[in-house]
């Protein structure tokens, strides 16, 4: 009896260790989860009783880019690799569900040493269901040096802390109110200058916000929301940057399973610099990702995006950042799939009145094109393992100097398992 008696103490141990470790696990991908989707699906791979757990590794741009810091002109190439093991996790403690997803990013250069990195994405969340109203808290904390974005070529560490917490309140058989409140710091490397002339040193900065949320459930695979949502964004070294924002989107979410899966969101943005009276920008933006299969074997995606982003580019507030990209994959059997994607996207300048009055400091600063294309070939080796072969192809086209632009090549393989 004793035996046993020690034996379950050390398996409820074991359980809350695990427990608190799915909250600093690390995580890959969008760390927004909904109340919906706080139970792991049926095909996950290791279950430990209340524990379930979805590992797997990637190797990624194994192969030649042939302009590593996106210079143009005489333009240095090398051999890079990203190794990138992940793990998604779930946990059902009583009338609590915990999750997590994550994962750890080991980038390689073969010759330019500088430019190597080891990334980490930490993200989890805890829910407590009740009977109509389920309370929650997440946290999210990113330490990352690769690029972020289409505005900067220097590979500058990066550091974002997010807390969030929130309350969704089911109103109805079919609708819902989640309203939340966070914040989140953004904190950058400042020891090194980057070599872009046009970039200046990036501003550390804590946005806090909140939201509100109505969705209300169409069908089993479809439903609506409409989020109203406000943020106040405070530079440390930079108030003249400080701004206020607030907007209202609504949406339409497809889940999987539907014929068409993803969402699409439309809505208004208002954002003004708080030390310029009258200096503001008010528009649309969108956010859509949706997807459609084909008979079973072909697969088609679209994503579109047009919203608001700080820029790094000197005495420019920020840019207005438009694009559409797409992609097919088409399975030839069992074994080999094809593919190609391409993408165009636009940043578009001068939203606001430079610091010193004048719009923008850069004469003739309108807008900078990427252009992204390529295609790949994959052959699964096995249930759980897929190695592609492929070519991408990205230039940008920049009116604020011919010297931002670039023509890059990369050429490579990649490996995806799912234990």
């Amino acid at each position: 009896m004793m035996f046993q008696a020690s034996r379950a103490m050390l398996v409820k141990r074991s359980v809350a260790a695990l427990a608190l470790g799915l909250f600093f696990m690390p995580v890959a991908a969008d760390a927004q989860w909904t109340v919906a989707n706080a139970d792991p699906p049926q095909s996950t791979p290791m279950r430990l009783g209340p524990l379930a757990l979805a590992p797997s590794i990637a190797v990624t741009n194994l192969g030649w880019d042939s302009d590593v810091f996106q210079e143009g002109g005489e333009s240095a190439g090398d051999f890079t690799a990203t190794t990138t093991p992940q793990v998604q996790g779930w946990m059902r403690l009583g009338q609590a569900r915990i999750r997590g997803r994550g994962a750890v990013a080991f980038t390689y250069f073969q010759t330019y040493a500088s430019e190597r990195s080891t990334d980490t994405d930490f993200a989890g969340r805890l829910d407590w269901r009740l009977a109509r109203v389920t309370p929650y808290v997440s946290g999210r904390w990113v330490n990352a040096k690769q690029r972020f974005g289409f505005e900067v070529d220097d590979r500058i560490r990066r550091r974002e802390t997010t807390g969030t917490g929130g309350v969704n309140v089911a109103v109805g058989a079919r609708t819902t109110v989640d309203v939340s409140g966070g914040r989140t710091e953004f904190r950058y490397d400042h020891s090194a200058e980057p070599q872009d002339p046009f970039v200046s040193e990036f501003d550390d900065y804590t946005s806090d916000g909140g939201s509100l949320e109505v969705e209300h459930e169409l069908t089993a695979l479809t439903s609506m929301s409409v989020t109203m949502y406000g943020s106040q964004d405070r530079f440390d070294e930079a108030p003249e940057r400080d701004t206020d924002r607030v907007g209202i989107n609504a949406g339409l979410e497809l889940r999987p399973f539907a014929l068409v899966s993803g969402g699409i969101y439309v809505g208004w943005l208002r954002m003004d610099l708080v030390e310029s009276t009258g200096s503001s920008f008010s528009g649309l933006v969108t956010y859509g990702n949706l997807g459609y299969t084909l008979l079973g074997t072909t697969r088609f995606t679209v994503e579109v995006q047009r919203d608001v982003q700080y820029s790094a580019i000197r005495n420019q507030q920020a840019y207005l950042l438009a694009g559409v990209s797409g992609s097919v994959n088409h399975r030839l059997g069992d074994t080999w799939d094809i593919g190609a994607r391409t993408g165009r996207h636009k940043m578009s300048y001068g939203l606001f009145e430079s610091s010193d009055g004048e719009s923008g400091a850069l004469t003739g600063v309108t807008e900078e094109i990427v252009t992204d294309y390529g295609g790949e070939v994959g052959c699964r080796l096995a249930p759980n393992l897929r190695v592609g072969f492929g070519v991408r192809k990205q230039d940008r086209h920049s009116t604020v100097d011919a010297i931002r632009g670039y023509d890059r090549t990369v050429v490579g393989m990649s490996l995806n398992y799912v234990f």
